[in-house]
């Protein structure tokens, strides 16, 4: 079984050796199989040219240079064109997900589920962080097939067969969690340790959060059909190391 690690990179200088050491691992006590996908999502900071080291030194990492910032849900799905895995995490690149915590998501998944968030035992956000996320869920209750004890979270594991079906979207606004549940109802949660963020500021604040639940009743709220012109999404991507 391959695992793939897709990891959006957004001005993360000062997390990415720290993150690789631990995921490296983390993965070889796993499978001898693995790779890592970084996304840097127009960085401008060392990003780039520190995965550019992490690649020259181990050929299991990939690594994608967008263009521009489209932001951590299109990064991911950009991400996603790349994999060559059979189970595939997501993880954020400021360490408050610990990598230590990707066996508790791998031994779920493999109780026959397609998707498993893993959900913080006890958030280190802000409050208003914590009302961000509730007003997200409170937005997918309304507009997809989530259950309702189902909780979500960018750290989270997924069937190749998940990943390859929310390939084929054609909504211009990506957003994993709702084409997720859209995509299956074999969905589960594990409680996972939550560390508080060692480096730099969340990009999200309380504004950008509302903006985002809205956003996703009005893109969303049709469940699987199509708003009219809508499309593919697109990359322009400055550089790929790959093989």
């Amino acid at each position: 079984m391959k695992i793939s690690v897709v990891v959006p990179v957004y001005n993360s200088e000062l997390s990415l050796n720290e993150l690789y050491r631990r995921l490296i691992k983390v993965l070889t006590k796993e499978t001898d199989d693995f790779e890592l996908v970084f996304v840097d999502d127009a960085s401008f900071d060392r990003s780039f040219a520190i995965l550019q080291r992490l690649r020259a030194g181990d050929g299991r990492v990939k690594v994608i240079r967008l263009a521009k910032n489209y932001g951590q849900q299109q990064a991911l799905f950009c991400g996603f064109q790349y994999i060559t895995g059979d189970l595939v995490i997501t993880i954020d690149d400021d360490l408050q997900h610990p990598p230590e915590e990707i066996p508790v998501l791998l031994r779920e998944i493999e109780q026959g589920y397609d998707a498993v968030f893993g959900v913080p035992i006890t958030r280190k956000h802000p409050r208003f962080r914590n009302w961000g996320s509730a007003m997200i869920g409170w937005a997918l209750d309304l507009i997809c097939r989530k259950p309702r004890a189902i909780r979500t979270s960018s750290f989270r594991a997924l069937r190749a067969n998940v990943i390859r079906e929310i390939c084929r979207t054609q909504r211009s606004f990506i957003y994993l969690a709702p084409l997720i549940f859209l995509t299956t109802s074999k969905v589960a949660n594990v409680n996972v340790r939550h560390e508080a963020r060692k480096f730099g500021d969340s990009g999200y604040n309380m504004l950008k959060l509302t903006k985002l639940a809205a956003k996703l009743i009005v893109y969303y709220s049709f469940s699987g059909r199509l708003i009219p012109g809508q499309h593919q999404p697109r990359f322009e991507i400055v550089e790929r190391l790959l093989s």
